[in-house]
């Protein structure tokens, strides 16, 4: 948790510090955007940041950690990649967004052409079954964007191997020659940083069994009925 929270208090990226550094082919310059203070966005982007960096060959920055608002979930903020940053990126790695960032993705593109653009999906919601909460939750504005969103990506990870399955089949031979994304099970992030700082339990004498879940607001009746 130390760890975050320092993050937190430096993570913006002083001006000229990206220019300073050394751009060698062999270096992956990973630029994680607007990862969210809950569950997806630390095992997904906050841990691969700062495990990554931690390797040779490796660089990793993160543009700015967002607070989780369940009302905003898959959206980031407009002024939220400098243009230092994109030009400095190998690869940049977006959450999952079903807001329409159509013009930020063709400005990255212009600003840094051998750009890799990464997308972590985590949710499928292009056949969500009318009896799973999230049919109430998302649009079919939001499904279609997702599906814009997806189709400027180079690269789409996901942690699921059904999702991943459910994406490369349907994008693949639904859409067909629409796309040459490249998918990648991507399997979260488990490391020795998320524990160093765990204290060890005593063992209790109680017989009664705690179970903690962890998830976000819209998977409460599935908790209630487990």
């Amino acid at each position: 948790m130390k760890n975050i929270q320092k993050l937190l208090k430096h993570i913006s990226i002083l001006k000229g510090d990206v220019e300073k550094e050394e751009k060698s082919e062999e270096i992956t310059r990973i630029l994680f955007v607007a990862p969210l203070l809950n569950s997806d966005g630390y095992y997904r982007m906050i841990l691969p940041y700062l495990e990554l960096n931690t390797f040779y060959g490796f660089r990793t920055r993160v543009t700015s950690i967002t607070k989780w608002d369940f009302t905003k979930t898959h959206a980031i903020t407009e002024d939220t990649i400098g243009e230092e940053e994109i030009r400095w990126a190998t690869h940049i790695f977006f959450p999952m967004l079903t807001g329409n960032y159509t013009y930020l993705f063709d400005a990255i593109r212009i600003l840094n052409p051998e750009v890799q653009l990464v997308m972590d999906v985590t949710r499928q919601l292009h056949a969500i079954p009318k009896t799973h909460p999230d049919s109430n939750l998302y649009k079919k504005q939001d499904s279609e964007q997702l599906l814009i969103n997806i189709l400027k990506m180079d690269v789409i990870t996901t942690p699921i191997e059904e999702l991943y399955q459910f994406y490369m089949n349907w994008l693949g031979h639904d859409i067909g020659n629409l796309t040459s994304i490249e998918f990648f099970w991507f399997p979260s992030c488990i490391s020795t940083i998320h524990f160093s700082e765990v204290l060890s339990e005593k063992k209790t004498d109680s017989e009664i069994v705690r179970i903690g879940m962890i998830g976000s607001v819209i998977s409460k009746p599935e908790y209630e009925y487990i």
